[in-house]
């Protein structure tokens, strides 16, 4: 005999699962344009269901008991992230790179009429004039103006490659204090999960977010806990953070990828730019017997 309450305890159960999709969607919705956010979606399952006997009948049969709520889970697929940070990781390298050679390519500016090319040309045919007539005070003036200009031509492109390199060092350690930054903040929203549940969408959507941040400055990869907790650690395995414990990163340790390598790439080709230039002026002058 089934109890009379038993279709209201199915409808109760029925509306409860309901009500909990409607305010999901309209979570959903509010988040539409939220960075970070993940759809939200309602899983269901049927309520164990009741045996009642039949008249006529050995073995019982069964009475379905509705709809139970089992989670409310975040749609991600982690293949997917770690493909994004892996790839976020190589955009942040070589995004460094590519304004380190364009600031590179603005000091050289060659080929051009102010650029280092053209000043040589120009003084190695004051010398040639002033080799026909030695005794020309024009032909000595302008080999005198010709070679200021190569002079203040070479130590411009210099200053030009030194300020690129002070950039380029500060922007170290502003990379670096932004990635312990973001370590020091995961490892406590670690602590946040693991004390309200591996469900807890937000804080793991908040999370996400910073790890997504924290791809582009490193390479990085990520081990997901059955206790929602993430560990990380660098590709080479050295470990970051580790439940709530967290490993500061030194920019310039040896680490390849992410923002903070193309940082130190791009410090090491300015240096190279730097010498060949103090070369070519050295080995000219020479070659002039300035």
């Amino acid at each position: 005999m089934v109890s009379t309450f038993h279709g209201l305890e199915l409808g109760k159960r029925g509306l409860m699962v309901g009500q909990a999709s409607i305010a999901t969607t309209g979570h959903n919705i509010a988040n539409a344009n939220t960075k970070g956010y993940s759809r939200q979606q309602v899983n269901t399952t049927t309520s164990p269901s009741l045996d009642v006997w039949t008249s006529g009948a050995v073995n019982p049969s069964q009475l379905g008991s509705g709809v139970s709520l089992d989670s409310i889970t975040r749609v991600r697929d982690r293949f997917l992230d770690q493909q994004y940070r892996d790839q976020a990781g190589t955009l942040g390298e070589w995004s460094v790179k590519q304004q380190t050679l364009d600031r590179l390519e603005t000091a050289i500016n060659e080929p051009s009429e102010t650029g280092l090319r053209f000043a040589m040309d120009q003084l190695s045919g004051a010398w040639q004039d002033l080799a026909n007539d030695p005794s020309s005070p024009s032909a000595q003036a302008v080999l005198k103006e010709r070679a200021e200009a190569f002079v203040e031509t070479a130590q411009s492109m210099d200053r030009a490659m030194s300020n690129v390199k002070d950039d380029l060092n500060q922007q170290l350690t502003a990379t670096t204090d932004e990635a312990n930054d973001y370590l020091k903040q995961i490892a406590e929203l670690n602590t946040s999960i693991l004390r309200s549940g591996s469900q807890s969408n937000d804080l793991l959507d908040k999370r996400d977010v910073l790890v997504e941040k924290l791809s582009e400055l490193v390479p990085i990869k990520v081990n997901a806990q059955t206790n929602g907790v993430y560990n990380i650690t660098l590709r080479n395995g050295t470990s970051l953070v580790d439940g709530s414990n967290v490993t500061k990163i030194d920019g310039n340790s040896d680490i390849t990828g992410g923002k903070l390598a193309g940082i130190n790439e791009s410090l090491t080709i300015v240096a190279n730019y730097q010498n060949k230039l103090n070369d070519s002026v050295k080995e000219f002058a020479v070659a002039t017997g300035m």
